[in-house]
């Protein structure tokens, strides 16, 4: 090494050291580990080296006395590992090091006196021999099945992950708390926890699912750990174009959906897709600056796409224009053999045109045009500072923002939001909901980091791969949520809208003391910005004690400090998680592994509606007017929203109409004491099976048992609060209570095997069962605190049938399985590969429920007779409570099954020069089958329906079907909103897809 290299190192090293200490330093590497052995016997002092295209320059390690070796910090892909001894034979071996993985590579040493190698069959997958439950998908097997290429499709075929509220459930976890990397970097966004699409598809190396017995090195998920990294370039210049063609002309109708207008049930015909192509342009490029030295890889994604998006209540279609950029960045350079360093970025900003924000029943409340300005910057170090010691440092930065989104009319009159409510109508006119010349909304976060790795071995106590870091995660969201740009929003519940002639908008407005009302929604104080803070220290060993046991013994610690975005503290709090877990192989051989885990995972404490409960800064009030003036029929919302200001301001405006409903930030709602971040504990059960050279065959039990939840508290002892008006109201405590239930069954099985060269088969299997009384998440607003029957107004809500145990909706699914096939034909045209994918998924639970009022009523049950619950001193008893009908997810949507098709042809290279021609077709659901996903499960009440009876639970009343409850009209009919020629009821219909382009 020179000396300016070395000074050059260790000042980069030096620098590295002073920065913050963050998270998920392990998120673009892999490990490969192993034991020499003769005889049976532990062979020290053979020399190890490892290559790989993925990799500058070789490693080399020497075993210790008991045999072992380790590589760590290694870029994902194939390596060919040499073993060398004087007077032994040379081994070679070859062997796939994953994302976030630790591959095997052991060798039974021999000797010899002719100096050849012999190579030896490649181990078995490392899926196969861990204690840790995951699945790995390379980007041949992805290019090669009829599936999107995105991280979420990817992560939708492993076994234990299900559709949840949001979108994936992992193990059971909510769908806000799973933990999705990319190329290192947190992709998630700060709400509701959701990947974005920071990728290029064709530039995506690799992916891990992890769903059980997950190293200390990861954190703040209480879900699964999804690992995704990116291509690095390499000594050989390699690179795709890449075409790929959509026309919602080449998906088939979806079975039309059904409405109720006026209280009638009417059909929603599916409207007729564009008959226009829209093509994604992929582009990369790889290669090499000096050799072995430094690289670069570079790519870049552009799609213009329309589609056609129905207003509501039948009221015509509109297209919607989406133009999605995306360009990645990468250097991965040696500063040494022994040092080096990755650099990359992602800038992948989106832009809408006719955005609908909250339910359009015109295309005044379509915003004209919005954007999400979306990125991520990581550096990455690694340094080799002895064969058995080695350190890696990361910084990551990520920004995402809302630009434009919602209405930018400032008059009260033309920039007043209506919202239609009535029975049956749920939607927006005469200005986009929301200010689109607002401050923007920022959600970003950042990450250091520390790690170190240090490999021991002795004869008697066995090798072990000694992982210590430190880590700091931070996240913040800035945002004045402004709800209008006139600071109002007008409310019409009482009467329906209509259209005339000549389709346009026609307003009813109720008078009087039951009329509609006039919401005026102030912020007080602007956002700071919300302060996320985790601090944490994790160690883990992973010591293979023989070629028979192996242990993980693991513990992470975990340090909140948060403060909202006015300033106050929320969370102080810390907890230890231990991750421990054992593997026995039963013949030594492989061909029969056991294993059993128990770990503890802690979220990251969540933002938004959880962190901000008591928040006031960017937080808007709600006050609500009643509109007492006379009806208004049949008119235009502006003509409407004129005649309403004028008597608005006649009753002397925001000042002197009384207030009948009102909401202040941070004055019902409070945050009481330090809230802690939700956690799990898990235990795994586990066996797996090499199966010859060609496959593996693995069975994993996972039972999981959340604690830590996110509690709303209102009683007599939580007291009252003053309001800026001075008027009294009930005080709403946050806490982290285990008032609730949440637990996790699940077996999942995985197998593959290739039968031949050319075929090969595949797939998972999973039984779950998520059972509890806690979904702690809406698909709107992503994580909200919950309120159990015996916390929030227990004199009304704290009865069997308010909040009973059972399958929880939105997230359970008992039966989901994939399997899939592939086979080569190889002619002198070149290569076709046809696979197949089939699915099933069982049908999700729900159930029957409603709300009641069971205040004290003189004429309580309808004949005179009096009866209810008596208020025992509340400001604002509740207006209705939930009751269940049934059991909790008691019912079952539909099973799903979908058969894909593709067949794929790649050119002899030889034809292009080194380039290769390639054409993949892709025929989703061949058998065009309309399963439906979801259908309107809505029941009717007294309180939405007066020739029902009132009845009170807390009472021990048992209400009746047709006498207190009914089945709503749309029961059991799909309902969702219509969107091109596909909607939300029924699951994708029969679609074509072809992609074209070349590599080399």
């Amino acid at each position: 090494m020179t000396k300016r290299a070395h000074r050059l190192s260790c000042a980069l090293f030096l620098v590295l050291l002073i920065l913050p200490f963050a998270a998920f330093s392990q998120g673009l590497t892999g490990s490969l580990t192993g034991t020499v052995t003769q005889d049976n016997s532990p062979l020290p002092g053979v020399t190890i080296t490892i290559s790989s295209p993925q990799m500058q320059g070789t490693r080399t390690a020497v075993s210790n006395e008991a045999g072992g070796y380790n590589f760590g910090a290694l870029p994902p892909g194939d390596y060919t590992v040499q073993f060398e001894l004087q007077g032994m034979q040379t081994q070679k071996q070859t062997a796939h090091v994953g994302v976030a993985q630790t591959a095997r590579a052991d060798a039974a040493m021999k000797v010899s006196s002719v100096t050849e190698a012999i190579t030896v069959t490649a181990a078995a997958p490392a899926v196969a021999e861990t204690t840790e439950v995951q699945t790995n998908f390379g980007h041949d097997a992805i290019e090669q099945l009829p599936i999107g290429r995105t991280i979420t499709a990817i992560t939708g075929l492993a076994p234990g992950v299900v559709s949840g509220v949001n979108g994936f459930a992992i193990s059971g976890g909510q769908s806000f708390d799973n933990l999705y990397t990319v190329d290192g970097a947190v992709v998630q966004e700060n709400l509701r926890g959701q990947p974005h699409n920071l990728f290029i598809e064709d530039a995506i190396q690799e992916t891990t699912i992890q769903t059980a017995g997950i190293s200390a090195e990861f954190g703040n998920f209480t879900g699964g750990v999804v690992t995704a990294i990116t291509k690095s370039g390499g000594n050989q210049f390699s690179g795709s174009l890449r075409d790929s063609l959509t026309n919602p002309n080449w998906t088939a109708k979806s079975p039309d959906v059904y409405s109720t207008v006026n209280g009638v049930v009417q059909t929603v015909p599916t409207p007729d897709p564009i008959d226009k192509i829209s093509h994604q342009y992929e582009g990369t490029l790889g290669g090499r600056v000096i050799r072995d030295r430094l690289w670069f890889f570079a790519a870049g994604r552009y799609v213009k796409s329309s589609s056609t998006r129905s207003l509501a209540s039948a009221g015509g279609a509109y297209t919607r224009q989406d133009t999605d950029k995306r360009k990645e960045g990468k250097l991965t350079g040696a500063i040494t053999q022994q040092h080096s360093i990755v650099i990359s970025m992602i800038d992948a900003p989106t832009s809408h045109t006719n955005d609908c924000q909250l339910g359009c029943f015109d295309m005044s409340s379509v915003t004209p045009s919005v954007s999400n300005p979306n990125r991520f910057k990581t550096g990455f170090y690694n340094g080799v500072f002895t064969s058995s010691f080695l350190v890696e440092a990361k910084a990551t930065d990520k920004t995402f923002a809302f630009v434009n989104f919602g209405g930018t009319d400032h008059d009260r009159v033309t920039g007043t939001p209506v919202r239609l409510t009535a029975p049956g109508f749920g939607s927006v006119t005469n200005e986009p909901f929301f200010c689109g010349d607002c401050r923007q909304e920022d959600r970003n976060s950042k990450e250091y980091g520390l790690k170190a790795t240090y490999f021991l071995g002795t004869r008697a106590l066995g090798n072990h791969t000694i992982v210590g870091g430190l880590d700091r995660w931070h996240e913040t969201l800035a945002s004045d949520n402004y709800q209008t740009p006139s600071g109002y929003v007008m409310i019409l519940g009482s009467l329906a809208p209509s259209r005339d002639t000549s389709h346009n908008t026609l307003v009813n407005v109720k008078g009087g003391t039951s009329g509609d009302q006039i919401q005026y929604w102030p912020i007080f104080e602007p956002t700071k910005g919300s302060d996320l803070n985790t601090d944490a220290a994790y160690v883990n060993d992973k010591w293979d004690f023989n070629n028979q046991w192996q242990f993980n013994v693991g513990f992470r610690f975990d340090k909140n400090d948060a403060s909202d975005s006015t300033g106050n503290p929320v969370a102080n709090d810390s907890k230890l998680s231990p991750r421990l877990g054992v593997g026995y192989d039963v013949f030594g051989t492989g061909k029969l592994r056991l294993n059993a885990s128990y770990a503890s995972y802690v979220g990251r404490l969540a933002d938004g509606n959880v962190s901000e409960a008591g928040s006031v800064a960017g937080v808007p009030a709600r006050f609500n007017h009643r509109y007492q003036g006379p009806d208004l029929l049949n008119m235009s919302p502006e003509a409407a929203m004129t005649a309403i200001w004028a008597w608005f301001d006649q009753q002397g405006g925001i000042d002197k109409t009384p207030v009948v409903n009102q909401s202040v930030p941070g004055a019902t709602t409070v945050i009481d004491g330090s809230l802690k971040s939700p956690g799990v504990k898990e235990w795994s059960l586990g066996a797996s099976t090499q199966i010859g050279t060609k496959g593996f065959l693995r069975l994993d039990y996972i039972k999981r048992d959340w604690k830590d939840f996110y509690t709303n508290f209102t009683n007599l002892q939580t007291g009252t609060t003053t309001l800026p008006s001075g008027a009294k109201a009930d005080l709403t405590k946050v806490r982290t209570s285990n008032e609730f239930s949440r637990n996790y069954n699940a077996v999942e099985v995985q197998a593959q095997y290739r039968l031949t060269r050319a075929f090969n088969v595949g797939g998972n299997y999973t039984w779950s069962r998520l059972r509890g009384n806690y979904t702690g998440e809406t698909s709107g607003s992503g994580p909200v605190p919950s309120g159990a029957p015996n916390t929030v107004y227990p004199e009304y809500n704290n009865f069997a049938q308010s909040s009973p145990i059972g399958p929880i909706t939105g997230s359970d699914q008992t039966h989901k399985a994939r399997a899939w096939a592939g086979y080569d034909f190889q002619t002198f045209l070149g290569t076709f590969n046809l696979s197949a994918l089939e699915r099933f998924d069982s049908g999700g639970a729900y159930s029957l429920s409603g709300s009641v009022d069971i205040r004290q009523n003189a004429n309580f049950y309808g004949t005179g007779k009096a009866g209810g619950v008596v208020n025992p001193g509340y400001q604002t008893p509740p207006t209705s409570v939930g009751v269940f009908f049934s059991g909790r997810g008691q019912y079952r949507f539909p099973n799903i099954t979908n058969t894909d098709l593709a067949l794929n042809y790649n050119s002899n290279p030889g034809w292009l020069k080194g380039a290769m021609f390639f054409v993949q077709t892709e025929l989703i659901n061949a058998f065009n089958e309309h399963g439906i996903v979801s259908y309107n499960t809505s029941v009717l009440t007294h309180l939405n329906d007066s020739t029902l009876q009132r009845f009170n639970p807390m009472a021990g009343d048992t209400p009746v079907e047709g006498v207190n409850w009914k089945k709503g009209p749309l029961f059991g009919k799909p309902t969702a909103v219509t969107t091109s020629a596909t909607n939300g009821s029924y699951q994708l219909p029969r679609t074509y897809r072809v992609s074209a382009g070349i590599r080399f």
